[in-house]
């Protein structure tokens, strides 16, 4: 099976991604790809000795992040092909930038969240968050829109609501495993609440401000499902078409 990770850039016309099949030519090679011109490559960025398993761009310019299983986040920017700056961390890193570029999170063993801010990362982490009780692998991370909240999804299939000043868990979940990818969860775009993707097939919705308070789950028809949530899926408009009674 080729696992595939990508984020969308700032370009209309272009992706960044890395998958499996990279392992053949050159471990852990992301690449930057024209969708407009028959996915024509633009540029490779090569530095990782292992898979990368995560991949974020930064909402403010054209720089990007990526983590590896070989246990670092490398720091690129879309112009050029060298790497701008490396961390070295243990475990699996998950990476994600703040709605504001001035922050971004990794993950790594234990179920820790280690904070920089992008100016200075060098400088080390300046807040470490921890998820009481759930060791498991975090596996995706997001920041609402507000900036106030984070989201975690983790390996055992758990996901998280997180103060994103104080790391105070707020709220947390449990959905069904998915047979063919990783559980993904989003915020739906006025940050009040948290939309996921099921092995069942079912759309699950929670409440952020109600402690969690179920709003589903929905069924969801064959030709929009799926258990990962992102890129152009808006979990808002998903759960008010459910809620109203239209599919």
């Amino acid at each position: 099976m080729v696992l595939i990770v990508y984020a969308l850039t700032h370009h209309p016309s272009s992706v960044i991604c890395s998958s499996t099949c990279d392992l053949d030519s050159g471990a852990g090679k992301v690449s930057a790809l024209s969708i407009h011109v028959c996915n024509r490559c633009l540029r490779y960025f090569k530095g990782h000795k292992d898979r990368v398993v995560s991949l974020c761009t930064s909402p403010v310019d054209d720089s990007f992040m990526s983590g590896s299983l070989d246990h670092s986040v490398r720091i690129w920017d879309l112009r050029v092909n060298s790497c701008q700056g490396i961390l070295h961390l243990r475990g699996r890193p998950t990476v994600a930038y703040d709605q504001q570029g001035l922050v971004f999170a990794v993950s790594m063993e234990g179920g820790a969240i280690k904070l920089f801010d992008s100016r200075s990362y060098d400088k080390g982490p300046f807040d470490t968050f921890l998820v009481g009780g759930d060791l498991a692998e975090i596996w995706d991370i997001k920041f609402s829109n507000d900036g106030k909240s984070m989201l975690l999804t983790t390996k055992s299939n758990n996901i998280y609501v997180l103060d994103a000043y104080t790391g105070e868990k707020r709220c947390g979940f449990s959905v069904d495993a998915s047979t063919n990818s990783t559980i993904e969860a989003t915020f739906t775009p006025d940050g009040q609440y948290v939309v996921s993707g099921s092995g069942d097939g079912m759309l699950n919705a929670w409440g952020i401000s109600t402690g969690g308070k179920p709003q589903g789950p929905f069924n969801i028809p064959k030709e929009r499902r799926r258990s990962r949530l992102g890129g152009g899926f808006d979990g808002q408009a998903e759960l008010e078409r459910k809620v109203n009674g239209s599919v």
